[in-house]
This record gives C-alpha cells, structure tokens and sequence, in this order.
C-alpha cells in the first residue's frame, strides 16, 4: 500500500509538473505572439506617419479658374492689417472685417503656414 501510494504521489507530482510546464509554455508563446503582433502594429502605424508626410511634402498646385483673385484675397488683407490698414477703410474688403481679422491672427500664430 505504502508502495501504491508514493507511486500515487509520484505520478500527481509529475502531472503537476506537466501542468506547470505546459501551462508556462503556452503563457510565454502566447507573449511572443502579442510582441509579433504589437512590433508588427508599430511598423504599420510609422509606416503610415512616413507615407503621410511623404505625401505631405509634395508640392500643391491650386486649380486657380475664373475667380483667381479669391486665391490672394486674405494674406493680401493680413499683410495690410498687420502693416496697420483698416479693412473697408484703407482697402476694399468683400466681407465682414471678421474674417480678415481672424486670419491675421492665424498668420502671426503660424508665419509660414500659408505658402501661396
């Protein structure tokens, strides 16, 4: 009986053993499956940053028809703001001086944000 029962152990101790390996086992290929996957999403996702300012620095041509004059309309208003000129006043302005105003301000936050 004494017999029966260490070999009873043995075999519980050897199963718990399995059980530990496997279990560890499957724990650290299922971390080096979520690492691939995570390396993997990070190469995609600058990969899209690349090819986003890629495409960014290419050059923009503005389709400029019939109403070109629409095209230099507000940095030529900012200019004349911002070198002290009224809108309506000093230069002719087919909107409110809101807009003009609001852009100026854009202008001084951002100087070479506009490239006409």
């Amino acid at each position: 009986m004494a017999e029966l029962k260490t070999h009873l152990v043995a075999a519980a101790g050897e199963a718990h053993a399995d059980i530990r390996v496997s279990f560890t086992r499957a724990l650290f290929s299922f971390a080096g499956t979520t690492r691939q996957h995570i390396l993997s999403s990070q190469f995609w996702l600058l990969l899209l940053a690349f090819t986003c300012a890629a495409i960014l620095l290419l050059p923009v041509k503005l389709p400029i028809g019939g109403y070109y004059w629409d095209t230099f309309l507000y940095p030529d208003a900012s200019w004349r703001i911002a070198n002290g000129q009224l809108p309506h006043v000093d230069f002719f302005t087919p909107a409110g001086a809101l807009e003009y105003y609001a852009y100026t301000l854009v202008e001084a936050l951002f100087p070479q944000g506009n490239r006409i």
